[in-house]
């Protein structure tokens, strides 16, 4: 039987939607499990009416192949989707939100029972990320594919680049902003990004012919102690205000990520007995400047 410890997922970046190059150099994601490839597909039934009341055939539809797995955030490991997830590429360690939403060929493989699945096509769908005190920095990229392969012996991979080491993010190494001021009293944050996407299906073919991408959609939740009504106040007025804030390792290697115009969406208390938490749900907006979400990079 399977071990989880022994299960890899690789990947490369797609010149052609769909297509995997020739010989490719797989790069090894590092994650933390996950359920691993999805091979959906819709379940087409027929309608013919039988004296026995038995259901005459039932078909399979268009594939929806997924990804979804989890992480520890950590440097230089993810910049790769988190291109495929704002839409640009690196422009002198800034990435800002943009159009261009490249495709991914990804292996996952099962070593000890030689089981291998690829699927290709495939677009960063949603990124999250869950900051908490006192923990490691958790998160998670969804990929919607055209195709799957069945599963077999490797496909995809002539050579595998290994993991990066470097360490993973904590939770004591860097700052939040607020309105562009630091802010002390936060207990959480989370970040969670979505492109909306669309597998588009044509007639006579089971699979994608394309991926098409909504809008981006950029929210999250700050949890912070309740000092006064200064954040209150700004969620009854519609007040714009800012987000900012910087994640990083014990080697100086930092991620800042800006959303330069935010609007708070929700409000709400826990009233235990001793401190009181208030949690404010945010959107961010479209900003002329740096875009939605601007992510810059320090890399030691």
């Amino acid at each position: 039987m399977a071990d989880g410890s022994r299960r890899i997922l690789k990947y490369i970046k797609e010149t052609t939607f769909g297509v995997t190059p020739s010989t490719p150099t797989m790069v090894t994601i590092r994650n933390t499990g996950g359920a691993g490839i999805k091979y959906d597909r819709s379940l087409i039934q027929s309608q013919e009416m039988r004296t026995d009341r038995a259901v005459a055939d039932v078909t399979q539809g268009n594939k929806k192949p997924a990804l979804d797995f989890p992480m520890e955030m950590s440097a230089a490991s993810f910049d790769d989707f988190l291109e495929g997830a704002l839409g640009d590429t690196w422009n002198t360690d800034v990435l800002q939100c943009g159009v261009d939403l490249p495709s991914y060929s990804i292996e996952e493989g099962f070593e000890d029972i030689a089981s291998f699945t690829l699927m290709k096509g495939a677009k960063v769908g949603t990124f999250a990320l869950d900051i908490k005190p006192d923990a490691i920095i958790t998160g998670a990229f969804g990929f919607v594919g055209k195709s799957v392969a069945s599963p077999t012996g490797s496909t995809a991979a002539s050579i595998t680049t290994p993991p990066n080491t470097k360490s993973v993010f904590n939770s004591f190494t860097g700052s939040i902003k607020e309105g562009g001021a630091v802010i002390g009293i936060v207990t959480g944050l989370t970040l969670a990004l979505t492109n909306n996407l669309t597998p588009e299906f044509v007639v006579l073919q089971d699979e994608a012919s394309g991926i098409g991408a909504g809008r981006v959609n950029i929210s999250g939740d700050l949890t912070v102690y309740f000092p006064d009504d200064t954040l209150l106040s700004k969620y009854i007025n519609g007040t714009e205000t800012s987000i900012e804030f910087t994640i990083g390792d014990v080697d100086g290697n930092t991620y800042t990520f800006l959303m330069n115009k935010v609007k708070y969406t929700s409000e709400s208390k826990n009233i235990p007995e001793g401190s009181i938490i208030q949690t404010l749900g945010f959107m961010a907006l479209a900003d002329d400047t740096h875009t939605t979400l601007e992510i810059t990079r320090v890399l030691v």
